[in-house]
């Protein structure tokens, strides 16, 4: 490697190291952590998404059962095609948010920090006159089986594939992961007429982060997602959520990177 490309390197090196100190480390002085290798669940899909290594030989395949620190009961909890979550799976305690403004949803559920954090996101987001819409939070599995099958039947198995998880690898189902939308009476009725405006989903990609909501599925990053674009899809990760931004690190990639480097 010659000097410029180790002068590169650094960076991204400090990066690791600061998020691994701030947030992980702490993690792993906890034997429960340690202990929760009953999360490791290998999607049959395996394959298919190593692609992204082919793709971009700099960001190493996920090290299967070595993620222990994204598998804790926290707002690290990793979900993913190649990592799905148990049959038994139970999020985190969650809280109900009805009272949230412009929530598609009669029975919001969040888990209690991600949620006061949206509260925070709407307001800010009303104070510079975009009202937004929640259209979508916490799902059971046996509501995220529900909306797999509905797809699946409309559309066909490869589009449902492509936009929807299937049951145990969706983030909905961990109570940290939100859908979002214009703000529209018809969205309040009804969370299949929400949508979102280019500009609106501009505005979130930037702003959602300093509330610690990452876009979780953004453009021209299906080979690390395993997921198509979608603008609408914010997973809460807290502080880190705007330096994983800032380095155009998509959580999948940040996963792999800890993970080699563990």
């Amino acid at each position: 490697m010659n000097k410029r490309h180790k002068l590169v390197a650094w960076p991204f090196f400090l990066l690791v190291c600061g998020l691994y100190l701030v947030w992980f480390y702490p993690l792993q002085k906890d034997t429960g952590v340690l202990q929760e290798t009953a999360y490791h669940k290998v999607a049959e899909t395996l394959k298919r998404y190593t692609i992204s290594v082919n793709v971009a030989p700099s960001v190493p395949a996920i090290v299967i059962a070595s993620d222990q620190p994204f598998r804790a009961t926290s707002i690290w909890v990793y979900v993913a095609k190649t990592a799905l979550l148990p049959d038994t799976y139970r999020p985190q305690k969650l809280a109900r948010f009805n009272t949230l403004a412009h929530a598609a949803e009669s029975d919001v559920r969040l888990v209690p920090v991600a949620g006061r954090s949206l509260e925070r996101l709407f307001a800010g987001a009303a104070k510079d006159g975009r009202p937004l819409a929640l259209s979508s939070a916490y799902r059971s599995t046996t509501d995220q089986k529900a909306l797999y099958d509905t797809y699946r039947t409309h559309y066909g198995s490869a589009y449902a594939d492509k936009y929807v998880a299937q049951p145990g690898a969706s983030e909905h189902q961990t109570g940290l992961a939100i859908d979002i939308s214009d703000y529209s009476v018809a969205c309040l009725r009804s969370a299949a007429a929400c949508t979102l405006s280019s500009a609106t989903a501009a505005w979130l990609a930037t702003e959602a982060p300093k509330f610690g909501f990452i876009l979780r599925y953004p453009e021209d990053k299906e080979t690390s997602t395993g997921i198509a674009y979608e603008p609408w899809h914010f997973r809460y990760i807290g502080k880190a959520a705007s330096a994983l931004t800032a380095a155009g690190l998509t959580l999948d990639d940040f996963v792999k990177k800890v993970n080699a480097s563990s």
